[in-house]
Order: structure tokens, then C-alpha cells, then sequence
């Protein structure tokens, strides 16, 4: 597989601003939320070195911006995705870049930012290795994750009612496209096994029914 074509291709069909700008409140909602709480958990953390590993077309950034935190660096495999991002960012150094070979020094940041992300990749350990070795000793980790299988339930409720299109619009009603791993709390707190230890766990929209799970992590 051409992992950089697959994703490149997967962004044009699917651009994240699909979700953000999205006709459903309630999607909006969820993302709006992820990456506000992405973006406080990273305040949180005081950080003056921050990396963002999958940046996407910048919202994420845009918002870590905001918190006034050191210098931040964001990357992306996909070009497009770089190119969306410096007109969404003022002063984020942004990358062009695989994150299972990351471009960077090892011990040369504070915060790493990986927000769904993690489900894209083929060999998601990989990912977390190289996330690992360029953080300093006892560096901070915000990774955020979906339950693929609560994601799942919600569409198929929507489409047994007949409400697919209206609560999805140009989303997938299936599995999400470009999501090659099935992600739940448990499946990443096995891949960070070993690496990194979990301070805090944050459920989105709701710890009543979570669709997606933020997580504040320590190297280890």
C-alpha cells in the first residue's frame, strides 16, 4: 500500500472540515468539544516545546495557539493537509512528514498532541514509539481516540430509523473510512503499555456515552 497516497486520497474525499462545519449541531458539538478539551489538557501541561503529530488542516493547532503556549510544530503526511493548515495558523512550524519516522531530534519536546490519529495508522505501535523518543524525559502525551465500536452503534441507530443522511450528511454511514484500527480505552492502553502511564482520562461528549475518549499521558 501507498500509505501516503491512501491518506492524501482519504483527506480529499473527507477533509476534516466536513466534521467541523458540519450541518449536524451534534457533530459539531462532539468535534468542537474533542479539541477543546485536546487544547486545555495541553494548557494544562505548561509546556514549552510542542509537538503535534497528525496536525490535519490545523484546527487543533489554531486552538493550542490561542492557550499562548511555547513553540508548537505540527505534522502531517499529507500535503493538502499542511497546505490548509498555514492559512488556519499564525505561528505553528508545520511539517510535511511521516509520524512513524518523525523528522525530529529524540528528548527534544514537552508535549506531544496526537488526536485521532492513531486509528489511521497501519502500525499504530510504531507511531507511539517514535512519539516516545522525541519527548524528554517524563514529557507529556494528549492522545485522543474514538470508540470505533460506539461510533458504530450510533450510525446503525440512525440508519434503522431512516435518519442517515440528515445525521450524517457526506459521512460515512459505515465503518469510518481511513480508520484501519478499532479503537476503544482498552486497545490504547495496550499500544501505550509500557511507555507511558495515564494521568488522566476525559470522555467525549459524555462519560454516559462516549464516542470518544482524551487522555493525558506521562512518558515513562
Amino acid at each position: 500500500m501507498d500509505y501516503r497516497k491512501f491518506q492524501e486520497d482519504i483527506y480529499k474525499d473527507y477533509p476534516p472540515i466536513l466534521c467541523h462545519r458540519h450541518p449536524n449541531p451534534f457533530i459539531r458539538y462532539v468535534q468542537n468539544k474533542r479539541t477543546g478539551i485536546s487544547a486545555k489538557l495541553a494548557e494544562k501541561t505548561g509546556a514549552l516545546k510542542i509537538l503535534e503529530v497528525g496536525c490535519g488542516d490545523g484546527f487543533l493547532l489554531h486552538e493550542l495557539e490561542r492557550k499562548k503556549l511555547g513553540t508548537i510544530i505540527g505534522l502531517d503526511i499529507v500535503r493538502k493537509a499542511i497546505s490548509d493548515a498555514s492559512e488556519r495558523t499564525v505561528r505553528s512550524i508545520l511539517l510535511n512528514g511521516d509520524a512513524i519516522n518523525i523528522p525530529l531530534k529524540s528528548n527534544s519536546f514537552d508535549l506531544v498532541v496526537c488526536v485521532h490519529v492513531l486509528e489511521h495508522m497501519l502500525t499504530p505501535q510504531s507511531i507511539v514509539s517514535e512519539i516516545h523518543r522525541v519527548l524528554r524525559e517524563e514529557g507529556k502525551l494528549v492522545v485522543g481516540i474514538p470508540d470505533e465500536k460506539k461510533v458504530l452503534r450510533l450510525k446503525e441507530a440512525a440508519n434503522s430509523f431512516g435518519l442517515g443522511k440528515l445525521f450524517l450528511g457526506r459521512l460515512s454511514p459505515k465503518r469510518t473510512p481511513g480508520h484501519l484500527i478499532d479503537f476503544d480505552l482498552n486497545v490504547l492502553e495496550e499500544y501505550l503499555k509500557g511507555l507511558f502511564v495515564f494521568n488522566e482520562v476525559l470522555a467525549v461528549p459524555s462519560r454516559f456515552y462516549a464516542t470518544d475518549y482524551v487522555c493525558l499521558c506521562t512518558k515513562i
